[in-house]
């Protein structure tokens, strides 16, 4: 597939050309197609090359905005996804004075390409308006425009900014997750948590709140959103959180036979096991994980949380072993020496040990 960025070649856009030129007749192909490979679009990532080619189209499609939008309706279908992908930010560059027309717009363009990212500016701008159409994008039939409204409204988005409407008022957008928190599909319903999720890095009290209550309908649906949406509150151990889903402190839980590497390569695996023992009459429910301390340059350690499993430990004993591959990305450095390892359960720590990393 390669970077999504080099989709956006000669061909590709001589055949949008093509397409809008079908719709409008005076439309220059020659010099948009001048304008778009100039001198500096080599440097331009992804989102630059959108924004490059929006504000070029324009400049080069009717002055009537609304004309502009029909042209745009017109050749959507026909499109392929890379040429879809220019309109929402054509939206977000040719329409931001004019909410009534791209609102329509958005939820037009949606059902082809997302338009999570230009729709942000214009809750920033249109706060009260935007939440009242956005309330009426979340009781629509179609799950690209439901999905919208909840995409949307997220705090922050990958490769987006924050949306300042949500970080100043953090119950912004809960009236329109009430309308999908029972949402037929998948799609939307993945939204809505990762929604929460975000919030809950802001306002986990009220994030606890939502979820006690959405839990007490008993839909499927429901039930998996709120699962999802507390999922960094679950990893951190917050406690409501682990009150929540009944992850209380363990009693009668101990770990036995704890073994773990005490020397590991770079790019090799730290390989450790050990055995829960329940020494209760009855099953437990218990989130089992594990802590990574990664030394840092100053000497410091910085923890990694992963999970091993969500599950119902029986009477007596639940043995456990796992690797965990130690190497570098784009993020995290490796650095020779003293490293961590902690077992945790129900996010408390029950076992821990030192290991040497060596290159």
């Amino acid at each position: 597939m390669g970077n999504i960025k080099n989709w956006f070649t000669a061909e590709v856009m001589s055949e949008l050309s093509d397409k809008i030129k079908k719709k409008y007749d005076v439309f220059q192909k020659d010099e948009f197609i001048r304008k778009i490979f100039n001198d500096e679009w080599e440097q331009l990532e992804l989102f630059a090359r959108m924004s490059h080619i929006a504000k070029i189209l324009n400049k080069m499609l009717p002055d009537n905005y609304e004309k502009s939008l029909e042209i745009i309706y017109a050749i959507i279908s026909e499109c392929n996804m890379t040429q879809q992908m220019l309109f929402p930010p054509y939206i977000m560059e040719a329409g931001l004075d004019r909410l009534n027309e791209s609102a329509v717009a958005l939820a037009k363009v949606t059902q082809y390409a997302s338009c999570e990212f230009a729709v942000r500016p214009f809750i920033d701008k249109y706060p009260e308006q935007m939440l009242e159409i956005m309330m009426d994008w979340s009781k629509s039939d179609n799950e690209h425009i439901r999905r919208l409204s909840s995409e949307g409204t997220r705090l922050a988005i990958p490769w987006g900014p924050r949306l300042q409407t949500i970080k100043n008022k953090p119950d912004y957008a809960i009236p329109i997750l009430e309308n999908l928190k029972n949402d037929p599909a998948e799609y939307v319903r993945k939204s809505v948590a990762n929604n929460l999720n975000e919030l809950s890095k802001i306002a986990p009290e009220m994030v606890i709140d939502i979820s006690r209550e959405w839990l007490k309908n008993g839909n499927k649906n429901t039930i998996w959103i709120v699962k999802h949406a507390c999922r960094t509150l679950l990893k951190k151990a917050y406690p409501p959180a682990m009150e929540l889903f009944e992850l209380a402190k363990p009693a009668n839980i101990s770990i036995n036979l704890f073994s773990a590497s005490s020397e590991v390569k770079l790019n090799d695996e730290l390989v450790f096991s050990f055995n829960i023992t329940n020494e209760s009459k009855k099953d437990v429910k218990l989130r089992i994980g594990y802590d990574i301390g990664f030394m840092k340059s100053n000497g410091k350690i910085n923890y990694k949380t992963n999970k091993i499993s969500e599950r119902i430990c029986k009477p007596g004993i639940t043995a456990i072993e796992r690797k965990h591959k130690i190497f570098e990305t784009s993020s995290r450095k490796i650095y020779a020496g003293r490293h961590e390892l902690k077992i945790t359960i129900n996010g408390n720590i029950m076992a821990e040990s030192e290991f040497q990393v060596y290159k």
